[in-house]
């Protein structure tokens, strides 16, 4: 691994050390943004414990536990430093538990990204933890280093190599890195774009952990503007061990109108491959499904429109001959209004969803507008439940920011909310937001 890591890196920098003089530099200022999240959370947990009474007997008995975890959120985005060569990009995370909770642990804390991208010519490194979005389902998150170098005509190749990024769950405060099994991941793509035409690309990426192939997969995807009244776009990814695609989609979107658009949706999903081969879960692995969807957004007047979308599903057990399949369906209608004129931005939204075992409805209404120049404010109310009235939900948000000076930026919300879960949660959000320029 670590020679194709050096390998990877001084291909990119002797292929691209030619072109870095002939290019001219980025001469646009550095930028530089801070930002950090302080959320506060409240609920209560029940917990099976066990005690032995004074006869020898086990009793156990269910004991409630009180969790307060605060959690602190620090990002940090910083380019074209060093005459727009150099870009510094971290995001971290720490939370301890208020309530000292110590039989579960009472902090915890990563970095979620880390590295440092530098431009050199045509070429652009990069080194340290992100996240790559192509590739196996969901993406990957992974410890390495990758290179992204133009060709030319629009064409771009782009490889990685390094090792995924494995957590372990501990409690309320969340998951920290756990480096105890050996696993790793590389993978390149190649792509194509023509400015307001087309763009495609073709990539492949394959994992190992825990002395296991989990992934070897192809992705590919492409969109296309053929005319002003038409968009294209699909993807699909097939895994290579099994010879069978892992999700796929394509769509249609229609200009029908010019206050009146049309979409068209088909796709295909396999669940398991969510799940890597080592995990329980898999013998419990959910059903695979197609879907056809058909929608339309209607422009009632400036600043409001109107959404209908519905589909058809079709769900089964994959090789099982003898399996049931379920039809299903799926309506979603929602108005929405942006702020123009002084006028509130508004969105209500209801979805009715039926799989063929069990359906289920959601409701969901917000508004939002700004009481001054600087201070803005969101009321968000929800609700779920299914059509036995055994599963409920129901959430209210109070969101508000206020700019408290031109790189500065201070917010809070508040969330009460009853779930399948918890029958009452409270939970805090206070932020503060700094982003300034830096001209170099």
């Amino acid at each position: 691994m670590k020679r194709l890591l050096v390998t990877l890196v001084l291909v990119v920098v002797s292929a691209s050390s030619g072109l870095a003089q002939a290019q001219s530099q980025d001469e646009r200022p550095a930028s530089i943004r801070v930002r950090t999240d302080v959320v506060v959370r409240w609920a209560p947990r029940w917990v099976l414990q066990a005690r032995e009474t004074e006869v020898g007997a086990v009793q156990r008995f269910w004991h409630r536990v009180d969790e307060l975890p605060m959690t602190l959120r620090l990002s940090l985005d910083a380019d074209r430093l060093m005459k727009g060569r150099i870009g510094v990009h971290l995001a971290t995370w720490g939370t301890l538990d208020l309530t000292v909770d110590t039989e579960g642990g009472i902090a915890a804390g990563d970095v979620a990204l880390g590295y440092v991208d530098a431009r050199l010519g045509k070429a652009k490194v990069w080194l340290g933890r992100r996240f790559i979005t192509w590739g196996p389902p969901g993406g990957l998150h992974l410890d390495g280093a990758g290179a992204d170098v133009d060709i030319s005509h629009g064409f771009s190749v782009e490889a990685f190599a390094g090792r995924p990024v494995v957590s372990r769950m501990l409690t309320s405060t969340g998951a920290s890195g756990n480096l105890t099994q050996p696993t790793g991941a590389y993978g390149g793509r190649v792509s194509w774009v023509r400015a307001g035409f087309a763009s495609a690309s073709a990539a492949y990426v394959q994992r190992w952990s825990h002395g296991l192939e989990t992934d070897r997969v192809v992705d590919v995807d492409f969109s296309a503007r053929p005319s002003n009244w038409a968009d294209l776009n699909g993807g699909a990814t097939w895994d290579v061990r099994t010879s069978r695609p892992t999700q796929a989609q394509i769509g249609v979107d229609l200009v029908a109108h010019r206050a009146f658009r049309l979409l068209v949706l088909g796709s295909y999903v396999d669940p398991r491959a969510l799940l890597p081969d080592w995990s329980v879960l898999k013998a419990f692995s959910s059903m695979l499904y197609t879907e056809a969807a058909l929608g339309g957004t209607l422009r009632v007047s400036n600043g409001v429109h109107l959404r209908v979308e519905g589909a058809y599903r079709r769900s089964w057990q994959p090789d099982r001959q003898d399996g049931e399949t379920l039809n299903g369906y799926r309506i979603d209608a929602y108005v929405r209004g942006v702020p123009w004129g002084g006028r509130p931005g508004y969105r209500v939204m209801v979805s009715r969803r039926d799989d063929g075992a069990m359906g289920y409805t959601l409701v969901q209404a917000a508004v939002a507008f700004e009481t001054t120049r600087d201070l803005q404010l969101a009321v968000e109310l929800s609700a779920a439940f299914d059509d036995a009235l055994e599963r409920e939900a129901y959430v209210g948000r109070l969101s508000g920011e206020y700019r408290v000076a031109s790189a500065w930026t201070v917010g809070a919300a508040l969330d009460v909310s009853r779930t399948p879960t918890a029958d009452a949660e409270v939970r805090g959000l206070l932020r503060a937001v700094y982003r300034r320029g830096v001209s170099q």
